[in-house]
């Protein structure tokens, strides 16, 4: 009946939506730009991606003093991780191409936060077999880590569920129980998706730096190829320059969509008699405009063609007239 066709049209356009979801949405909305990152950061951030909303949260990073409290606070063992060059030790640094949302990167390019000094261009640095990296690859590496140290200390308990994106345990503890198996199908208790969600959501008591201190010394790290997350250049930023024009245009569009969606929500009566009542109104308001420009029309006419208030200007024209040719006292003094 009427039913299935309504059905079958928001079918069609929930298709439409999502039509090469995920793939295109992924693709419009990925923005990729080289770091210069140290080799342990660089390869969690292509193992969890998430962690670019984490570091973003904490930018700018606290002031020097801050953190130097904040680690001093710390046990021996996570005093221990550092994010700096000049506390690396031997790890190298590397350049690898980070993958941002384009809201993220947007929201990055635009803070203009300084770094910490040990997180300066001066003390970053230079990856190995790289004879001269950009500019903006070092910073944008520093200001990365400079806001990652700042989660790290700070030790934001919200975050530490962005760490368990790789934890998925083989079997969830409550699987087994006859009550979620009769509410739930076996194939849900399964999936991959609700053992991540248990991952995440199960002990949140615990802090960040203790899951990114496991996250780090994870074995499956070590198998992350760094080499084929290089990069040569970064991705094209044309998307970030966007006219007044191109913004009216949008706008206009978008304005469009809403107004179509409501009339078709609105009864075909209504519909009609709002749009009468619109046209009614631009009518109105169209007749007032024209009626003001030809009373101001009239009255700068009025102001042009009347004579001046002032005495010596009235006195200035009478001169004028009577020093003209062809006046009295022109031929009274040419007949004398």
């Amino acid at each position: 009946g009427e039913e299935s066709v309504a059905r079958g049209k928001m079918q069609k356009a929930i298709e439409a939506r999502l039509q090469g979801y995920p793939k295109r949405a992924m693709e419009l909305s990925r923005h990729v730009v080289r770091a210069v990152l140290p080799e342990s950061v660089a390869r969690l951030l292509v193992a969890l991606p998430q962690l670019i909303s984490v570091i973003l949260d904490h930018l700018p990073a606290p002031p020097t003093r801050e953190l130097l409290r904040l680690r001093r606070d710390l046990p021996e063992h996570q005093s221990a991780i550092h994010f700096d060059c000049e506390n690396l030790g031997e790890e190298d640094t590397v350049l690898i191409g980070v993958r941002f949302t384009r809201l993220q990167y947007a929201r990055l390019i635009s803070l203009r936060c300084q770094v910490p000094q040990r997180f300066s261009r001066k003390r970053w640095k230079s990856p190995k077999g790289v004879k001269d990296p950009s500019e903006k690859a070092m910073q944008l590496g520093a200001m990365l880590c400079a806001g990652l140290e700042a989660a790290y200390l700070q030790g934001t308990q919200s975050a530490t569920a962005v760490l368990r994106w790789r934890e998925v345990p083989e079997t969830l503890p409550w699987a087994s129980d006859s009550l979620f198996q009769k509410q739930l199908r076996p194939e849900l208790l399964k999936a991959p998706s609700a053992r991540r969600a248990y991952a995440q959501q199960a002990e949140l008591e615990e802090h960040f730096r203790e899951a990114y201190i496991r996250a780090v010394r994870d074995p499956a790290l070590k198998a992350v190829d760094l080499e084929a997350h290089w990069r040569d250049r970064d991705d094209p930023e044309d998307w970030l320059q966007v006219s007044q024009e191109d913004l009216d245009r949008e706008m206009k569009v978008r304005q469009a969509e809403f107004e179509e969606f409501d009339q078709k929500r609105q009864p075909k009566g209504e519909a009609k008699k709002e749009s009468t009542e619109k046209e009614s109104d631009t009518k109105a308001q169209s007749g007032e405009l024209k009626k003001e420009v030809a009373a101001m029309g009239s009255k700068i006419a009025e102001l042009l063609q009347g004579s001046s208030s002032l005495d010596g200007m009235e006195a200035e024209k009478s001169a004028k007239a009577s020093t003209g040719p062809g006046s009295d006292s022109g031929s009274e003094s040419s007949g004398s």
